[in-house]
C-alpha cells in the first residue's frame, strides 16, 4: 500500500513565498479603501435618490476616515453633518428617525408641581430607504469588490 506524502522543494517553497508576500503587499489599505469607495458609487446614488429630503440627501456618503470606518473599511450612510442645516438635530439622528420612525410618546400636562393629564407629541411611521438601497446594491457591490481584488492580485 502506497503512502501518502507530499515532496516539498525549498527554493520553489521560498520562492512562492515571496511572490505572495508581494502579492498581498500590493493591497494596503489605501488601496483597499479606493477600490471600495469606487463600488460604492451606485448605492451611495440609490441612497441620495430614495432620500424624500434633499437635505438629508446632501448629508450621504462614503468615509473612510480612521475614526468611523474600520480598518481596510469605509463607512457608507449619512456620514456628514452641516449644523447650518440641522441646527436642532444632527444629520444623523434625523436619518434614523426617518428611518425608523418613532412610536407616540406622552408628556405630562400640569400646573404648579401638580400633573393633570397626558398629551400625545405623536408618532412617526418608519420610511425605510437607507436600509432598501444597501440591500438593493449590496450584492453588487461585493461581487464587484471581489473581482477588483483579484484583478489587482493578478497585477502584482
Amino acid at each position: 500500500m502506497a503512502k501518502n506524502f507530499i515532496q516539498i522543494n525549498e527554493r520553489e517553497l521560498n520562492a512562492a513565498l515571496a511572490d505572495l508576500e508581494r502579492k498581498a503587499r500590493r493591497i494596503d489599505e489605501k488601496r483597499s479603501r479606493q477600490i471600495q469607495r469606487r463600488n460604492l458609487r451606485p448605492m451611495r446614488m440609490a441612497m441620495v435618490s430614495g432620500s424624500k429630503s434633499a437635505r438629508i440627501g446632501r448629508m450621504i456618503g462614503v468615509t473612510a476616515a480612521k475614526k468611523y470606518a474600520p480598518p481596510f473599511g469605509v463607512r457608507i450612510g449619512v456620514v456628514k453633518n452641516k449644523v447650518s442645516e440641522f441646527p436642532t438635530i444632527n444629520a444623523q439622528g434625523l436619518a434614523a428617525i426617518i428611518e425608523y420612525g418613532t412610536r407616540e410618546r406622552f408628556r405630562s400636562v400640569g400646573a404648579f408641581g401638580v400633573t393633570t393629564g397626558r398629551v400625545s407629541t405623536g408618532s412617526m411611521p418608519a420610511f425605510p430607504w437607507l436600509r432598501r438601497a444597501y440591500d438593493a446594491n449590496i450584492k453588487a457591490f461585493a461581487d464587484k469588490t471581489e473581482q477588483d481584488y483579484i484583478k489587482e492580485i493578478e497585477n502584482a
